[in-house]
């Protein structure tokens, strides 16, 4: 092939203007690119001074592409200045001319993929805030990737429709593939989908603690995929649950509380009754006072019931801390203090007892 075009060229009629046409366009392309790796040296150094991190993501972005795109377009007008007086070289400069534009379509898409990669490098650690909420990084991620693979995607159908392939039966056939597909791999799609809501709405992230009671899971959130979850159990046992199931279940998502309760019960002798109001006052200000227990939500501490054999009240309060140990640490001071409130009013706990009434029979009077 390249000795057939050698020959073609040897043997044609061509006049230096030709040749001088070709050199100046490679001339020209060479220029053009000595300048802007000299300002580009310029452009960084700025660009380091400046606190805003777009200014060093713009040149990252056009730098390559750019050099690359006057580079190809310098060679392509020269072929095509060679091509264009030699009639042997006809189906050349057909492709030459094609070139052109799929040269402008891969550049235009190029630029758009290395502008989402240094948008997804500045928000990799960042939150990204839509409207009121704020997507996290993993969100951002995925968001990414799926942008990339759109800009993928719709670069190559505009470059097979430049070249002068039919798209309309390409996407005929996508369309009839896609349903088929989607019968076959329902399941599939199913977890897709719901993995994707599961980035957007974000009823857990990784490494919140969640339980599912209707599929029995409950543990810490390891990794969220497109198409399971992976959860550790408390025992250390990894769970792999397919999205869809989360779809369709409850999640409830404690590492999100805001505080944790203590509700507990307790019951004091019937012959301590008259000692419950004074019992109940110091419960309410130990309860106040307690650096455990947050003053701003309910706090309670009443006479509930009388028992079979306790006469019962009640503590309700919430915990500042949500975490695990402090709240039993919390809790157990709490229980502690209560026992000693009770002690110290004279009173005590009931424990199950019965009470039994005996009468005697009345004496019998003998006759005399």
């Amino acid at each position: 092939m390249t000795a057939t075009v050698a020959a073609a060229v040897a043997t044609s009629p061509l006049s230096w203007w030709h040749w001088a046409e070709a050199a100046l366009a490679l001339l020209l392309a060479g220029t053009i690119l000595f300048i802007w790796m000299r300002a580009r040296r310029v452009l960084r150094k700025r660009a380091k001074e400046s606190k805003s991190p777009w200014d060093d993501a713009a040149i990252a972005v056009v730098d390559l592409p750019l050099m690359v795109l006057v580079l190809a377009l310098g060679l392509q007008h020269a072929v095509f200045s060679v091509a264009a007086n030699v009639a042997q070289l006809a189906g050349v400069r057909e492709f030459s001319a094609n070139l052109r534009a799929i040269i402008l379509i891969v550049t235009v898409f190029w630029l758009l993929a290395r502008f989402i990669s240094e948008m997804e490098r500045i928000y990799r650690h960042r939150a990204f805030r839509v409207g009121d909420r704020d997507l996290d990084p993993g969100v951002m991620h995925s968001f990414f990737r799926v942008l990339r693979f759109f800009i993928f995607t719709v670069a190559a159908l505009t470059a097979m429709d430049a070249l002068g392939v039919s798209i309309s039966g390409i996407l005929t056939f996508g369309g009839v593939g896609g349903i088929i597909i989607g019968f076959a791999a329902k399941d599939t799609l199913a977890n897709f989908f719901s993995g994707l809501m599961i980035f957007w709405e974000r009823p857990f992230v990784v490494g919140d603690w969640i339980r599912c009671p209707s599929i029995n899971a409950e543990g810490t959130v390891e990794k969220i995929g497109w198409r399971m979850t992976q959860i550790r159990t408390f025992d250390q046992r990894p769970l792999y649950i397919p999205n869809s199931l989360f779809s369709g279940g409850v999640i409830e998502n404690p590492q999100r509380m805001t505080n944790r309760r203590i509700y507990e019960y307790f019951g004091l002798r019937y012959c301590d009754i008259g000692k419950m109001r004074e019992v109940l006052a110091d419960i309410r200000k130990m309860l106040a006072e307690h650096e455990g227990v947050d003053g701003e939500q309910i706090c309670m501490a009443n006479f509930d019931r009388y028992g079979a054999s306790s006469v019962d009240f009640f503590i309700y309060a919430m915990t500042t801390t949500t975490k695990w140990k402090q709240f039993h640490e919390v809790k157990e001071d709490i229980l502690l203090r209560v026992a000693d409130i009770v002690e110290a009013r004279g009173a005590e706990f009931a424990f199950p007892s019965r009470t039994l009434y005996h009468q005697s029979p009345p004496p019998q009077i003998s006759g005399e």
